[in-house]
């Protein structure tokens, strides 16, 4: 399925959401899948975090409207349910096509921003998730959709991502975050959007993407001050 989230690592992984509302979720453990609980709320063009398959956090997203949920997934053997969804704090700002970034293992904190809502609405909004709710912090410098993320809450990377009013505007842009403020980096070698982003502000690789056009194998790697193809 596509416009779906995930969270953790290769070896731990989960998937969840999708097209057409989708509320599944799977487990990855480094060479198969398994079905686990569903989402309350299924929906498409969602954004996700978390270090595994046994912990991660799903928000915001478009089923028929633009979404502002969040929820939170656990895998315990102290509920009756022993892999479960959970309600957290809904986002400040209902939208889709955001980026995110998790903070660290055994943690439902981490990062969303940029997004998109129907009426040609653009968002520079940044906001923090502690585990319970969210915060509004300093926007990104421009408004974007579509972006990639990576990284921490305290040390994270935005990069690509377009901008839709009447006509698409597609950027190279990288802005790197140091838990305030967010600052200019290397540019991307050509427009990148939607792509899998993973890795650390000095150390990530963006593979694959597109939007408003053809997709792409395109694979760059970043090294903490400029891109590189792969």
């Amino acid at each position: 399925r596509g416009y779906l989230a995930g969270a953790g690592i290769q070896t731990s992984a989960l998937a969840f959401g999708g097209y057409n509302n989708k509320n599944n979720t799977e487990q990855y453990n480094g060479t198969s899948w398994a079905t686990t609980s569903t989402m309350a709320t299924g929906r498409e063009s969602l954004a996700g975090g978390g270090s595994s398959n046994t912990s991660a956090v799903a928000f915001g997203g478009n089923t028929t409207a633009v979404q502002s949920l969040t929820e939170e997934y656990n895998v315990t053997v102290n509920t009756v349910t022993a892999a479960a969804w959970a309600s957290g704090g809904n986002l400040n700002t209902a939208r889709y096509q955001l980026a995110s970034i998790s903070e660290g293992p055994g943690t439902s904190a981490g990062l969303g921003f940029g997004g998109y809502s129907p009426g040609a609405t653009n968002y520079a909004n940044v906001e923090e998730y502690n585990g319970t709710s969210w915060s509004e912090v300093n926007d990104l410098p421009s408004a974007r959709w579509a972006l990639n993320g990576s990284g921490t809450q305290t040390a994270g990377l935005a990069s690509g991502g377009t901008f839709y009013s009447g006509g698409f505007t597609y950027f190279t842009d990288t802005f790197e975050y140091d838990g305030t403020n967010w600052t200019s980096g290397g540019a991307l070698p050509a427009f990148n959007t939607n792509a899998m982003s993973v890795g650390t502000q000095t150390a990530t690789v963006n593979a694959g993407g597109g939007q408003g056009g053809p997709t792409i194998a395109t694979v760059n790697e970043y090294d903490g001050s400029s891109w590189t193809a792969a």
